[in-house]
């Protein structure tokens, strides 16, 4: 048998062989790669649904401090939770967004302990274009705006 027939009989089989194997590492890699980004996207998802009832429950609360007929209630999930999260799966620009809107709500609560605000009566109330109600607002919007980018 001459020897390019044996390198063809040995080649032809090893090369079938070697692609096979090399189809089944890529697909487990790329099968991999798409649980892993699944997994993070689960995450994201879980982490701004946390924020958006963090939002809604905020809004409601400043609805209460500039209007007088307005009722709140509700419970926050864990700020310190979700800041951490945040940190470690939201975008940049997300990140950005909840600094801006937890620098701004604490602004709003400096304000209320320096005027000592008691909301006892409609007199006690903070006028809703008041700069800290305004720049809360606008982070809250912001927040908003980055979430829905981020899941884009």
């Amino acid at each position: 048998m001459p020897v390019n027939e044996i390198i063809v009989a040995v080649v032809g089989p090893a090369s079938a062989i070697g692609g096979t194997i090399l189809g089944v590492v890529v697909q487990h890699q790329l099968t991999r790669r798409h649980s892993k980004a699944s997994r993070l996207h689960d995450s994201r998802i879980a982490l701004y649904a946390d924020v958006y009832t963090d939002l809604h429950i905020t809004s409601r609360w400043v609805d209460t401090i500039t209007h007088d007929d307005r009722d709140y209630s509700g419970t926050r999930p864990d700020r310190a939770a979700i800041g951490g999260r945040m940190l470690l799966l939201g975008s940049p620009a997300a990140q950005r967004a909840w600094q801006e809107y937890e620098d701004s709500e604490h602004d709003v609560w400096f304000y209320i302990r320096e005027e000592g605000i008691g909301f006892n009566g409609p007199d006690e109330r903070i006028d809703p274009t008041h700069p800290v109600i305004v720049r809360l607002r606008d982070a809250v919007a912001g927040m908003h705006e980055a979430v829905r980018a981020d899941l884009a």
